[in-house]
């Protein structure tokens, strides 16, 4: 296998020195993180425009880079369906979840939500919950570059992963919320440069577009239609749009790194239109990596590398390709590897930092308050700094463990349904059923989470079937490295949950957490009214109409009967366009 030149290093080398400059930058600029305020919501004075790039970097890594395009070699185009639950998902998020976050004053973690509406048992599940799925996700994000680096240089991927690893802990430690936002803006744009540099050397060296999805087609790759009902149907047009869209929402309507950022920009208006920005920078970026997905098998239908051992997992494929399409151009190859790596430091950098901020506002200070311990405020971001170190070294260890999954975008879509889905239940049951307790909010949750992690790692699972290539295929090759197969027929016993398409967990474990809080709350039910500040303003439109509603049918029944009357009923309702702005009314 061929590897990296000099040149190649050398622009890598520049993408790393370049993102450490600037959290050095940042550091010793500004206000010099001397409050806790600017470290992690950078004084709420940032711009929409590297928040929205931030927004999509934050969970768009090389686990979307190198996954999403070798699904769509393996097995069609069906996933990216999945995108069309992100314009379905924006709206919601946008005017049911975010004003209550907006009109939270200066908290930082949103799980102070969680405390205010049910107590401190509710808030505390939810962020271990959170605290759990970003370490495991973090994981996953440091083994896919990696495992890339390693596939196209030679380099020991134990080498790789403590190397990349370190080198993205001490960056995202010194930073601060504005140089993770400043840096995901330039590796975000490096990120869409590097991909469209792959697609047009591909349609140079493979043929016009026409001709690669006339090939795709006939082989069964387009797939966009598939309505089988079937929750055990890997991908299907429900499972897309559905659980997809509950998947988005447990990720972007009461996910702290999200909500983190959102929270930087002044006002609740720059917010939504950041979220809708960075929704399009997805979509256009998804179908980008499906493309280039279809364009690599075109390119390796009659010898492809997995079959003949070439490469021994999925993952591989995409820095494979870039390898050979590349060897004769010193530099782009690393241009290449600095825009995968560019996805992975920027959602490592927002995961730590919003562990840390979590970490400390949910965990650490309020066990000090219980103490009577008080800390110098500008002894604080120090705390918070010592804390994101720790994740980012975590980090490094749950990456070993992330070779053991068959694929880095199964496995974070798995985390983000089975830990997710029930976060977003717990919040929906706050923000949207006034007559929930915690303590039927906590049961819930636990008993949902619990299933989730129970049918999303519990084996044995079947294996997906991919698309055959064409039968013509080159001499298999001699890697000592891939794994041997056992062989022998496949397996039709499995049990029926470990079937069940990853795509719907978040949905199945948001149910259980919404069916279960409204029946335990029969029996407990919340005793003291809440604050219409705890409640979404999406609810609040709908009992105000109902009881405008209400008054009009009692004052036309008290009329002559002819109806005859005429009225204005005033609505009062937050205004959420900012969180410092009084109360407006609405008249109906």
């Amino acid at each position: 296998m061929d590897t990296l030149g000099t040149w190649d290093y050398v622009v890598f080398g520049i993408f790393l020195l370049v993102s450490i400059a600037i959290g050095i930058f940042y550091r010793f600029s500004g206000g010099r993180q001397q409050t806790v305020q600017e470290y992690m919501l950078a004084d709420r004075k940032m711009s929409a425009i590297p928040v929205s790039m931030s927004l999509m970097t934050s969970f768009i890594s090389a686990v979307t880079i190198l996954g999403t395009t070798s699904e769509n070699y393996l097995y069609g185009t069906q996933y990216l369906l999945l995108n069309f639950s992100y314009v379905i998902g924006t709206p919601i998020v946008n005017f049911v979840f975010l004003p209550v976050f907006f009109n939270s004053g200066d908290k930082i973690s949103v799980y102070q939500y969680l405390d205010s509406r049910f107590g401190p048992y509710a808030r505390l599940a939810a962020a271990l919950a959170f605290s759990l799925q970003m370490t495991l996700y973090m994981g996953v994000v440091l083994y896919a570059p990696s495992l890339a680096i390693s596939a196209v240089t030679g380099m020991d991927k134990v080498v790789a992963i403590l190397s990349i690893g370190t080198a993205c802990t001490i960056y995202s430690t010194i930073g601060g919320i504005k140089a993770v936002l400043i840096t995901d803006l330039i590796q975000g744009t490096l990120m869409f440069l590097a991909i469209f540099a792959v697609i047009i050397k591909g349609l140079v060296d493979i043929g016009s577009v026409g001709h690669i999805l006339s090939v795709v087609e006939e082989s069964g790759h387009i797939e966009f239609f598939n309505f089988d009902l079937d929750p055990t149907t890997r991908h299907t047009v429900w499972g897309t749009l559905i659980g997809g869209l509950f998947t988005f929402l447990s990720l972007h309507a009461v996910n702290q790194a999200q909500i983190q950022r959102m929270r930087t920009l002044e006002n609740i208006s720059s917010a939504r239109w950041s979220l809708f920005a960075s929704s399009i920078f997805v979509v256009i970026l998804s179908f980008s990596l499906g493309f280039m997905g279809l364009l690599m098998y075109v390119n390796y239908q009659k010898c492809d590398p997995l079959i003949s051992k070439r490469i021994c997992k999925s993952d591989q494929l995409v820095p494979f390709f870039v390898l050979e399409s590349f060897k004769n151009f010193p530099g782009l190859t690393g241009f290449f590897i600095a825009g995968l790596m560019s996805g992975s430091l920027s959602t490592i950098s927002t995961a730590i930092n919003s562990l840390s901020a979590v970490c400390w506002e949910d965990f650490v200070k309020p066990a000090l308050d219980i103490k009577g311990v008080h800390v110098k405020s500008s002894t604080i971001p120090f705390v918070t700094k010592m804390i994101a170190f720790t994740f980012g070294l975590s980090s490094i260890g749950v990456a070993f463990i992330a070779e053991q999954f068959t694929s880095v975008l199964t496995a974070s879509m798995t985390i983000f349904g089975i830990i997710g889905g029930p976060i977003l239940g717990m919040f929906t049951l706050g923000m949207m059923m006034p007559f929930v307790s915690q303590r039927a909010a906590v049961s819930s949750f636990l008993v949902a989470l619990g299933f989730g992690l129970w049918i999303g790692f519990g084996g044995p699972r079947p294996s997906p079937v991919r698309i055959p290539p064409s039968p013509d295929q080159c001499p298999i090759w001699s890697n000592s490295s891939c794994p041997m197969t056992s062989g022998g027929p496949p397996r039709d016993d499995y049990f029926y949950l470990y079937k069940v398409s990853y795509l719907w967990y978040s949905l199945i474990t948001f149910t259980i957490t919404i069916i279960l809080g409204a029946i335990i709350s029969l029996w407990y039910p919340q005793e003291t009214k809440v604050s219409e500040a705890l409640l979404s303003p999406a609810l609040r439109r709908i009992i105000n109409a109902s009881e405008a509603r209400a008054v009009v049918k009692e004052e036309n029944t008290k009329s002559n009967g002819k109806g005859e009357v005429e009225m204005t009923y005033v609505v009062q309702s937050e205004n959420a366009d900012s969180s410092n702005d009084n109360a407006s009314g609405d008249s109906l």
